[in-house]
């Protein structure tokens, strides 16, 4: 046993010693990049430097730097704003269950793996907004959503 402990000592100690001698690096390797770094840091003289006066700071919020910039609306592009009735009548259009499901006495619409549960939140998107659109009733054949206090039933097919 205990020559088992002193040859894996042994070859621990080699094997440490081995990897220290190959990650020092000989003094004519390390002396001629030195003379590389010098060279290099030499070589560059002052006037190489690019110059950055006259340039605006985009980070800074000077009326100089906000006057500068050029962002105008599209002519033609006018955003629509569409009112909950609206978002819900379309949004409800979109939802489509495959079922529903009854559950220790709690119903569930299904969603293929997915259920939803009364209280729930869809975030659906519409016209490139996100809408939350919340589970408020679930009945027999039929289910309420809900987009802040307009409400819609749909039944599902």
């Amino acid at each position: 046993m205990k020559n088992i402990i002193g040859i894996t000592l042994l070859v621990l100690a080699l094997s440490v010693i081995e990897g220290n001698a190959k990650s020092v690096v000989s003094t004519v390797v390390r002396s001629e990049k030195i003379e590389l770094a010098k060279s290099l840091l030499e070589s560059r003289k002052e006037g190489d430097a690019p110059s950055f006066k006259g340039l605006i700071n985009p980070f800074s919020m000077s009326g100089r730097a906000l006057n500068n910039l050029n962002v105008k609306p599209k002519p033609g592009i006018v955003k629509k704003v569409y009112t909950d009735s609206e978002i819900v009548k379309a949004v409800a259009a979109k939802i489509n269950p495959t079922g529903i499901v009854r559950i220790n006495g709690e119903d569930f619409l299904l969603f293929g793996q997915k259920k939803l549960k009364v209280g729930d939140i869809l975030t659906i998107n519409y016209e490139n907004e996100s809408y939350p659109i919340i589970i408020s009733a679930i009945e027999n054949n039929q289910f309420t959503v809900r987009l802040n206090s307009e409400e819609i039933v749909k039944s599902i097919n």
